[in-house]
């Protein structure tokens, strides 16, 4: 690809950049750059366009900037260190003063009394439990004598730092990593303001906590990054969700923290909204193309909140009717375009009707997979309850169930064996004194057929034991029943009667 005016000028522009960071990849390709321009008669040359693409990306020039200003911060700060004599404080010019004139916990103006700190064993006590509060170890590292400093706080949030602190006190340092715990409550907060961060920002956050209180980070941590990412959101499993962005290279695989709580708002209008603020200790994640990517999240964030919020399904209706109800309107409408296509949009009358009935079927069925899969195996919808019981009927067949389970297709074959126990009790309830068993779906007035056969079982031995035998009769009935055979029958918790 051959070099544009204004193209050489964009190179020449981030080879300047690079040229002052350190711990660059690209040095060898910028030391080139440098000899082609202090030549006295540059040569023509050219370059790939995706060697360009990497060389130039804002992204990996930013990561650059960012360790470089963290390995000055912290020479800067081993030499005050050694002048000193005295541990870092660089998180204290981080860290707002605090007011005494607040509640030291929450540091806000409430509708609730303050109490002064007036015995020193409470003082001693809540500077103790400080340890474990990574924001108020901060606050209090100069202080020794709340009583003192007139010290004040809310009764409940007392209740909840000496809750929190005594957990976080109860636990062995081998079984848990109080620096993650840390980060953890930093994140917290900034869950609850919206802001979406970019992993890669809170691993350095995570590593400026671990290095100003002297732990060590676990090796797993160093030697896969991905075991940080699973730690992480398993501690932050309904506050953040992870999303990794598949529209990045994959050599440089990009994830983010979204908040759970904001999920009803477009992610792209979130970052766009999102105000840089240079006393943030973790920066909101900045994405650099276009909020197609963004939007997308956004939808499916919002869809995947619609089905864990939507209300469970009772009983073993296997309707229709009720397979609809148990849908979302968000999940029907965004498979009913995913398969239907534009023309939905245009309102295409010209679709037939077989076309359309199918499509609502195969939507249907697609939807209840869904809610099935993202519920946990949970959410019991009228195709997994029907299907699995008409397909052990038909095969009887252990495997085979287990089989369509694993597919997300079915309930799992002790849920079958739970629901025909269930229908069994179902059914002895209504067997009067003679082990008659009435059909309750029976309607009065209405002209029956009885059809009866014998049963026999084993009937051909030696000595007649073993073998069964009885007379059936069914019961037929034109016309709509009367009532519903399945109201009040739940899938029991027994698996035999």
């Amino acid at each position: 690809m051959k070099v544009s005016s204004d193209g050489f000028h964009s190179v020449d522009t981030i080879r300047q950049l690079r040229l002052k960071l350190r711990n660059d990849n690209y040095q060898e390709a910028t030391d080139r750059l440098t000899e082609i321009l202090r030549a006295d008669s540059p040569q023509p040359f050219s370059w790939h366009k995706d060697c360009r693409s990497n060389y130039m990306s804002k992204c990996k020039v930013e990561r650059l900037r960012k360790a470089e200003l963290k390995e000055m911060n912290d020479e800067s700060l081993s030499s005050s260190n050694q002048e000193a004599n005295q541990q870092n404080v660089s998180l204290r010019s981080k860290t707002p003063q605090i007011n005494w004139k607040q509640c030291i916990f929450c540091q806000q103006d409430r509708n609730e009394a303050l109490h002064l700190i007036q015995e020193m064993k409470v003082s001693s006590r809540i500077l103790e439990a400080a340890k474990y509060d990574q924001t108020l170890r901060v606050k209090l590292s100069c202080v020794n004598d709340l009583t003192a400093a007139d010290g004040t706080y809310h009764r409940s949030c007392m209740v909840q730092f000496d809750r929190r602190t005594k957990q976080m006190a109860n636990i062995s340092p081998e079984s848990t990593d109080i620096t993650l715990e840390w980060l953890c409550q930093e994140l917290e907060q900034s869950a609850e303001q919206g802001h979406i961060l970019d992993l890669a920002d809170v691993w350095d956050r995570y590593c400026t906590i671990a290095s100003d209180a002297q732990i060590n980070i676990p090796s797993s941590f160093l030697s896969r990054r991905s075991t940080f990412k699973d730690k992480l959101a398993d501690h932050l499993e309904s506050i953040y969700e992870v999303i990794v962005l598949h529209d990045q290279p994959q050599n440089e695989p990009r994830s983010v923290l979204v908040p759970s709580k904001f999920r009803h708002i477009p992610v792209s209008v979130m970052v766009k909204e999102d105000t840089s603020d240079v006393n943030r200790l973790i920066p909101s994640f900045k994405h650099e193309d276009n909020d197609t990517f963004l939007s997308m999240v956004h939808t499916a964030l919002r869809i995947r909140g619609d089905m864990l919020s939507h209300p469970k399904p009772q009983g073993i209706d296997i309707s229709e009717d009720r397979a609809i109800d148990c849908i979302p309107n968000s999940l029907y409408m965004f498979l009913n375009l995913l398969l239907g296509g534009q023309r939905l949009l245009e309102d295409d009358e010209l679709d037939e009707d077989n076309n359309k009935a199918t499509r609502q079927l195969r939507i249907i069925s697609i939807a209840q997979d869904l809610m099935y899969t993202d519920n946990g195996d949970k959410f019991l919808t009228p195709k997994h309850i029907g299907m699995a019981s008409t397909l052990h009927q038909a095969t009887r067949s252990k495997e085979l169930v287990n089989m369509f389970h694993e597919a997300g297709h079915v309930m799992s074959y002790r849920e079958v064996i739970k629901l025909d126990t269930a229908l069994a009790m179902k059914t002895l309830e209504t067997m009067d004194v003679n082990g008659a068993v009435v059909p309750q779906n029976l309607v009065n007035g209405h002209f029956v057929h009885f059809s009866a056969d014998n049963v026999d079982i084993n009937e051909y031995t030696l000595d007649g034991k073993g073998t069964f035998h009885a007379t059936q009769v069914a019961a037929w009935q034109r016309g709509p029943p009367e009532g519903d055979i399945f109201k009040g029958i739940d899938i029991s918790k027994p698996e035999t009667l």
